[in-house]
């Protein structure tokens, strides 16, 4: 009812925001006020811990693949990419919703679906109404309101609010065009590609 009469009585101590819900403000606190000490070098993004960086810079920037799959050839920047990679080679969807018996292969994925049947949405957007079931989903709606963009293309001056955006411009703006790099070198000339082109190829096929 307080949203309806404009009410706004929980308010924060961190600054001049005021929103209808302890929700919404518990929300608005931990996406505006936590403190993010380790930046990057590269571009504008922060993180709360220095692995959540790393992990950003060897995904965006230096393009290290450290993290190598026992069973194929896959190597991943991190461990959460590896741990999902590996997942293809699961077979057997054990997990079952008790809702809809849809099938899953981890316990994880089956927790995340299960949410899609609730109508409890806890991360709401300090801008508008919307709200989300999962907290990612309200930082890269947050993205749309306040412009940021912390996934910048290692190839020209563009950046995505979201590494799924910068994938597809990458698709779709530069995966071409090296292809076409790399055809041109081996009708015409010897193959004598800088280190810089190789490992852009090799990012861009491989994504």
């Amino acid at each position: 009812m307080r949203k309806h009469y404009g009410e706004k009585p929980f308010k924060c101590d961190q600054c001049d925001f005021a929103t209808h819900s302890d929700s919404n403000l518990q929300s608005h606190k931990r996406n505006r006020h936590i403190e993010k000490p380790f930046k990057c070098e590269f571009c504008d993004y922060g993180a709360v811990k220095e692995s959540d960086l790393q992990r950003h810079v060897r995904q965006f920037h230096t393009m290290e693949r450290p993290f190598k799959c026992d069973q194929c050839d896959y190597a991943g920047s991190s461990l959460i990419t590896l741990r999902r990679h590996k997942q293809m080679h699961v077979t057997e969807r054990k997990y079952i919703c008790p809702v809809c018996s849809k099938a899953f292969k981890t316990s994880a994925c089956l927790n995340g679906h299960k949410k899609t049947h609730s109508d409890l949405k806890p991360f709401a957007c300090d801008f508008c109404d919307k709200k989300f079931i999962k907290q990612r989903y309200l930082v890269e709606h947050m993205r749309s309101h306040t412009g940021e963009r912390p996934f910048p293309c290692d190839q020209c001056d563009y950046a995505a609010a979201t590494s799924g955006n910068l994938r597809l411009h990458k698709n779709k703006r530069h995966k071409q065009s090296l292809i076409s790099i790399l055809m041109r070198h081996l009708v015409n000339e010897p193959i004598q590609m800088t280190v810089e082109i190789d490992l852009k190829l090799i990012n861009i096929i491989s994504t």
